[in-house]
């Protein structure tokens, strides 16, 4: 099961490939991810709490079903212990006591370790390896807090280099769900935004077009999926 590997789905700042081996690097086994895939969430997303890599916001998905949410992710081939490393990170915390078997199945969510992301969600995989993602568990939802202008910037260069996104269109997608830096800066594009939607099928991953100066160099501490 573990050569066979897992995905680890992102829809925050490790939809880029280069925050994301920050985390892999740091693994046991440092390798790239196997593959890439773009995906949509059937979970709703949203900015809260406060990062202190970012200092802003950071993203969470709802762990109730939507099927209108539309999520934009994209899935990772990793390993059992690269994707529970990044979950330890992502929570600041050195390690998870869990193993894959541990880890829920489609549709179902199970508290794996304390921090802000310890909820992992079993979602639906793009082949018929395990794929999951994580989230808060916390009941009512935190408070909405807006991103920094950074961690905008990091995930938008995923979504315009997995999902054919434009700059216009990434920056409206993520305004439009509490993701705006600045509110208000962002104009209306939903027709360009539907069009990236419709075309967000698999892609081959291209290399990522975020620059490494532009990312925060502290790792993990809610530095935001």
């Amino acid at each position: 099961m573990v050569e066979r590997g897992v995905w680890y789905v992102a829809y925050g700042s490790n939809l880029s490939s280069m925050r994301l081996q920050r985390y892999l690097d740091r693994c046991d086994d440092p390798s790239r991810p196997m593959a890439a895939r773009p995906g949509t969430l059937p979970h709703r997303l949203f900015f809260a709490h406060e990062s202190k890599t970012w200092t802003g916001g950071t993203a969470f998905v709802d762990p109730m079903t939507d099927p209108l949410a539309g999520t934009l992710t994209v899935a990772w081939l990793v390993t059992a212990d690269q994707f529970l490393h990044v979950l330890a990170r992502e929570n600041a915390q050195p390690s998870v006591d869990a193993t894959l078997p541990d880890l829920p199945a489609v549709g179902r969510s199970i508290p794996v370790v304390e921090g802000r992301y310890g909820l992992v969600l079993g979602v639906e995989s793009p082949d018929d390896r395990p794929a999951f993602t994580f989230t808060t568990g916390e009941s009512p939802r935190p408070v909405p807090r807006p991103p920094a202008s950074a961690y905008v910037e990091t995930i938008v260069a995923g979504l315009m280099d997995h999902h054919g996104h434009s700059d216009r269109s990434a920056r409206a997608y993520l305004a439009v769900r509490g993701g705006s830096a600045e509110v208000g800066v962002v104009s209306d594009a939903g027709e360009e935004v539907a069009q990236c939607l419709e075309g967000s099928t698999a892609v081959e991953q291209r290399p990522d077009v975020t620059a490494e100066a532009e990312l925060p160099t502290d790792e993990g501490v809610e530095s935001g999926t």
